[in-house]
């Protein structure tokens, strides 16, 4: 029959054994969260520079409607013009 003492020594080992299994585990886990926080950046820096993309085409095709907008009204002022005038009123 173990004593007390050597009961509570092989507790003490498999207490220690648990802790470093628990240790490696730790370890393990941060560097998969780390790697997870990486892969998210990256994907977040794609997304970014997809919308950054998108705001420009944007912007140029707002600017290409404004410089068009007032041609597009003074041709359709003028075509009023001519047309009332043609039919008589």
């Amino acid at each position: 029959m173990a004593t007390r003492k050597a009961r509570l020594s092989e507790i003490n080992d498999k207490l220690g054994e648990a802790s470093n299994h628990l240790a490696g585990k730790t370890d393990d886990a941060a560097l998969q969260a780390h790697l997870a926080a990486m892969e998210a950046h990256d994907k977040w820096q794609h997304i970014s520079k997809s919308f950054d993309k998108l705001a420009q085409k944007k912007q140029a095709a707002r600017q290409k409607l404004n410089l068009i907008t007032p041609h597009c009204k003074a041709t359709l002022l003028k075509w009023m013009l001519t047309t009332s005038w043609s039919n008589g009123e």
